[in-house]
């Protein structure tokens, strides 16, 4: 049998095992690390750390949810890979046979993603300051990742650090741009996304700062530009912060109101046997991207009256599991759009 040429280049060109970007996994390597003292395990790709979704969301990024909505997820953009088949095997190998399935008792399927290991800390130190201004607990100082400057009598003017140095954005200076653009620098990834929570917190308006990237101007070289008597003071705006998260507030209630609907759907699945409510249960909980619905749903499980009854909410909760791996976070609806497959 002749090979045409195109299946001739792709016998020559057959992937060596060494070149799978999962050769690690499928050799079986996998490490651990720990984040605020609580152990992360984690697979190879080429060099780079990655961790599944699951395990940074259920096990670590959780205890934030209660201060978070769609404004505070709107400060990032992450991205996220698909678990391969060795991906897979190794994370329920990790979970079931070194963690005693602390992880989940369900199995990681070919829905589940992985995030790196960077990503994953640089974003709980993010919400580790937001944790930290919602419980007022900010003080402006050199270690800060960014605060406000006032100057004169003008409203506070927001900066992030980078390097060690205060850098302002260039919208705020419109009539001064053309002087300052030499010295501009752009910034992306996490510097931009503290940047955009003190957008939040002041209330500008989002297309200022909706880009994935920001012009800036380090704050020494806008001091050139100023008149030498301006009196700078640097803060952070307690009253702004507290209007801020005052609409967290109003979401979590929203939320709170989802949950007790569920949870008498639940309870009447429970009492009247029908398979059918745990499916409205499981829908009505995807539609409202409620994450809370799962434990009310194990609740369903060990109420359940006789064996079939119990497996169909087995299943029902397995779909619910997986569809919360593909919202990423479990969290209210708008977390989707910030992150991107690749």
């Amino acid at each position: 049998m002749k090979l045409s040429n195109d299946m001739a280049d792709t016998v020559l060109i057959k992937q060596k095992p060494e070149d799978r970007i999962d050769y690690e996994s499928v050799q079986g390597k996998f490490g651990w690390t720990s984040i605020d003292n609580f152990n992360v395990p984690y697979v190879i790709r080429a060099g780079e750390k990655f961790t599944a979704i699951r395990i940074a969301e259920m096990k670590l990024l959780q205890q934030f949810k209660d201060f978070c909505n769609s404004e505070v997820y709107g400060c990032f953009t992450i991205k996220q890979h698909k678990m391969t088949a060795a991906e897979i095997r190794l994370f329920n190998e990790i979970n079931m046979f070194h963690s005693n399935a602390f992880y989940g008792n369900y199995p990681f399927t070919e829905i589940d993603n992985l995030l790196k290991l960077e990503d994953v800390e640089n974003l709980y130190d993010l919400y580790s300051f937001i944790k930290s201004a919602y419980n007022d607990q900010v003080s402006v100082s050199d270690t800060s990742p960014c605060g406000f400057v006032k100057m004169d009598d003008q409203p506070p003017v927001p900066y992030v650090v980078v390097k060690g140095l205060k850098y302002l954005p260039m919208f705020y200076f419109e009539g001064a741009q053309e002087y300052l653009e030499g010295n501009a620098i752009e910034i992306t990834d996490w510097h931009l996304s503290y940047l955009k929570f003190c957008c939040k917190i002041q209330g500008i308006r989002q297309e200022f700062y909706s880009s994935e990237k920001c012009q800036v101007v380090e704050f020494e070289e806008l001091k050139k530009f100023l008149p030498p008597e301006t009196d700078f003071k640097f803060a952070w705006p307690n009253n702004g912060v507290k209007s801020f998260f005052k609409k967290v507030a109003g979401e979590k209630a929203k939320q709170r109101t989802v949950h007790s609907a569920i949870n008498n759907t639940v309870n009447s699945a429970i009492n009247n046997t029908v398979n059918s409510a745990i499916s409205n249960t499981v829908n009505s909980a995807i539609n409202n991207n409620d994450a809370q619905s799962q434990t009310l749903l194990n609740q369903y499980m060990s109420a359940g009256t006789n064996r079939t009854q119990q497996m169909a909410a087995s299943n029902y909760l397995q779909m619910y599991n997986n569809y919360l791996n593909q919202q990423f976070y479990s969290y209210p609806q708008g977390v989707g759009q910030n992150v991107q497959n690749r």
